[in-house]
């Protein structure tokens, strides 16, 4: 009701629209020729900053809120052979998960460098900085197919897609993608600052 009532009848004055996912920029295509998709780059460059942690093999890392969209139910699914760490807030069903709240940036890097995944089986993610970040430094990831930050990576081993609603499926994800190595400088290429702010660059030369 709020994008028919307010944001649709301003579409006539827009010049451009820009979306950060396919699900987004088919959705504004309806409304508007001029659509071109552009993807958040990472804040931090860890490619050239040493890593501060060891990986631990089994070592599993969840970031995100304590809520149901974010998937905290396929997180109490995961067998207890695996270390699970969860950056959020509010109470756990699990006892053997360890939480952390109100840490600082280096605490997060210690966490994404010491984990062998970061599993993100939300419901829905237009797109997905804990994706890029766990990338940024060097971590695999498993993502439901409800994250559309997949739209931009290249085929690797550094990151699985399980279908949402599968447990089986997100388990067996787990299983084959962690401890994986990451070729961070071919997944990040699309988000690298340069590259994402050359594309605003363009796009507002192409405008005038």
């Amino acid at each position: 009701c709020f994008f028919y009532l307010f944001i649709k009848p301003l579409l006539k004055g827009v010049s451009q629209i820009v979306t950060i996912s396919s699900r987004d920029t088919e959705f504004f295509l309806k409304y508007h020729s001029n659509v071109i998709k552009i993807p958040h780059n990472y804040r931090t460059f860890p490619e050239i900053i040493p890593p501060i942690a060891s990986r631990k093999k089994n070592m599993i890392l969840f970031v995100g809120r304590n809520e149901s969209n974010k998937g905290m139910d396929y997180l109490y699914q995961i067998p207890q052979e695996y270390e699970v760490h969860c950056v959020t807030r509010g109470g756990l069903k699990r006892s053997d998960f360890v939480k952390h709240e109100n840490i600082t940036e280096t605490e997060l890097r210690n966490l994404y460098e010491s984990s062998s995944l970061v599993v993100i089986p939300s419901r829905y993610e237009a797109f997905s900085y804990v994706a890029l970040e766990a990338l940024s430094y060097g971590t695999p990831i498993v993502v439901s197919d409800r994250v559309e930050i997949v739209d931009y990576l290249k085929e690797s081993q550094s990151y699985s897609v399980f279908s949402y609603g599968n447990v089986v499926d997100f388990l067996s994800k787990i299983e084959s993608t962690i401890g994986k190595f990451v070729d961070r400088d071919t997944l990040l290429y699309p988000f690298k600052p340069d590259n994402v702010r050359e594309k605003y660059i363009k796009l507002f030369k192409m405008i005038d």
